[in-house]
């Protein structure tokens, strides 16, 4: 006899049980900065140039909220009196001052964003240094127009320049001029006045000679000066007598006998 087995009767139940937790995926979201501000330049104008820099940064999860600071680098609050303005959500700052009292000075600052619910590293930094310079050591200043001459021994010779200008309305040009070579035992000394007349009184014979020179044009900027090319130019002092006319004249007498 075959004994046949009825599914029926081997039919079994299985329960299987598990557990499934829906977790945020921003607690695995991380920062990274895509910008490397290292050093911004602002020059201060009177009319207070407006300067304006971004920090991008781009995080895993896009949606995932990120919050930035703008400090200083050793975390404290950046000083005013610097004209700074700190804008989000991307971390954007705008410079405008005219305080030229702030010209030479750094700040050294730096962005910080942070993936508020990540629960790896959620922080990214991007430091950087500001630094405030004066727009007038960036003005252009023309070069003095002057050119080689002669002159004579005894005489006190003054001779005016085509003066020199600047793009900027800055400070008041001044001309300084430098002596490249002249004649060795020379007592003359060439001098320039603040409007660029050069002036030279050559009275000894051992004044004769070339006087090789350099003028050049500058402003001051606080306490730096600002200048433009230095000019090449040659005084020649010569002896007038080398080139007098000596006239003769001529005359008769009669001498009568008594």
């Amino acid at each position: 006899m075959i004994a046949q087995l009825n599914d029926a009767d081997t039919t079994q139940n299985f329960a299987l049980e598990f557990t499934v937790d829906i977790i945020s995926a921003c607690r695995n979201d991380v920062v990274t900065f895509d910008t490397d501000l290292t050093v911004i330049n602002y020059a201060i104008s009177s009319s207070a140039n407006i300067g304006q820099f971004v920090g991008v940064y781009s995080n895993t999860y896009p949606l995932c909220p990120v919050q930035c600071e703008f400090t200083q680098q050793n975390g404290s609050s950046v000083p005013t009196g610097f004209g700074l303005a700190f804008q989000t959500p991307m971390p954007r700052v705008t410079i405008q001052t005219d305080n030229k009292s702030k010209a030479g000075q750094s700040l050294d600052l730096q962005f910080k964003c942070t993936s508020l619910n990540s629960d790896g590293p959620s922080e990214a930094i991007d430091q950087f240094v500001i630094n405030y310079t004066d727009e007038c050591l960036n003005s252009v200043i023309t070069d003095p127009g002057v050119s080689d001459y002669s002159i004579p021994l005894y005489k006190v010779d003054t001779r005016p320049i085509t003066e020199s200008t600047q793009d900027l309305d800055c400070n008041v040009i001044f001309y300084k001029l430098a002596s490249v070579s002249r004649p060795a035992s020379a007592v003359a000394v060439p001098t320039v006045n603040q409007s660029g007349t050069v002036t030279l009184h050559p009275i000894v014979f051992a004044d004769l000679g070339a006087y090789d020179l350099t003028l050049t044009a500058c402003i001051f900027v606080g306490v730096v000066e600002n200048c433009g090319n230095p000019v090449p130019f040659t005084i020649t002092v010569v002896d007038p007598c080398l080139t007098t006319s000596i006239v003769s004249y001529g005359f008769a007498y009669q001498m009568t006998q008594p």
